[in-house]
């Protein structure tokens, strides 16, 4: 395990840094799924891997590994592409935590926050666990919204798919992934990363096509994916004032879809 997570060749995750690469990412974007959305580079959520119960001398609180599924897990914090390949990757807080603490705690609100991280245009797609800012892209908060904002969101949510597309693929790959790691959390760590590094690895490559792996589990895993859509700590973070917020981009993006007439896809007995 230390030999391939200190592989030259699987020095792969890393977040997008030149102006070709936002680009490349946009326009992987808009091909897959035919966004109108301009400026994407990447996703942002937290799953939830299963881990078994810690012991009291590896963590000083085992039971607030347990998250709101009921099951022990560790918060991973994962940046991915329209490529379905892994930018960054951050496991270093309890199941039970919030999205928006685990974000904080990993680095990368820090990061989004410099000026010089990513040029105006571009954006990072989140869920509503994450508070909106010049280039992280949320959801408009409310219900029975008009026509602009409810396409506004239903192609930036269009945009988040790509994460859980990405760890669909990568426990569907890695069988160890379908049960609770038997594994102190320093060895759980390396271990998911170094299934994240393959898998990119793999994705360059182009060398296999992923099948219905969950299916054919005979020893009773689960491959299912938990996002930590809500959680229970940090009640200032969860309940912030979200029509407060202020994303520029999001604004600019519903306007640019209401200048166009874009709407949500319609559907039958759907009145958009």
């Amino acid at each position: 395990m230390d030999a391939l997570d200190d592989a030259a060749a699987l020095e792969n995750i890393f977040f997008p840094s030149s102006l070709s690469e936002y680009v490349r990412q946009s326009e992987f974007c808009r091909r897959g799924c035919r966004n109108p959305l301009t400026g994407y580079v990447s996703a942002l959520d937290g799953p939830a891997v299963r881990i078994q119960r810690q012991r009291l001398s590896d963590v000083p609180n085992p039971t607030g590994y347990y998250n709101r599924n009921g099951c022990l897990a560790v918060s991973v914090q994962a940046a991915v592409g329209a490529d379905v390949k892994f930018q960054f990757l951050s496991v270093t807080i309890a199941g039970s935590c919030h999205d928006s603490t685990a974000f904080f705690v990993s680095g990368l609100e820090k990061h989004f926050s410099n000026d010089s991280c990513l040029p105006r245009g571009f954006w990072v797609a989140a869920d509503d666990a994450y508070t909106a800012s010049m280039r992280i892209l949320t959801p408009w908060p409310g219900r029975h919204l008009v026509r602009e904002r409810d396409a506004s969101n239903y192609w930036q949510s269009s945009s988040r798919i790509f994460d859980e597309q990405t760890f669909g693929q990568l426990i569907g790959r890695w069988g160890i992934l379908w049960k609770p790691m038997r594994f102190s959390l320093p060895v759980f760590t390396k271990t998911l990363l170094v299934c994240a590094k393959i898998h990119n690895f793999l994705i360059d490559r182009d060398s296999c096509s992923l099948v219905d792996l969950l299916a054919s589990d005979i020893a009773g895993g689960s491959g299912q994916v938990h996002f930590q859509g809500d959680c229970d700590m940090d009640e200032a973070r969860r309940h912030r004032n979200r029509t407060s917020e202020k994303c520029p981009s999001r604004v600019t993006k519903t306007r640019a879809l209401k200048s166009r007439g874009t709407r949500r896809p319609a559907y039958k007995g759907c009145n958009f």
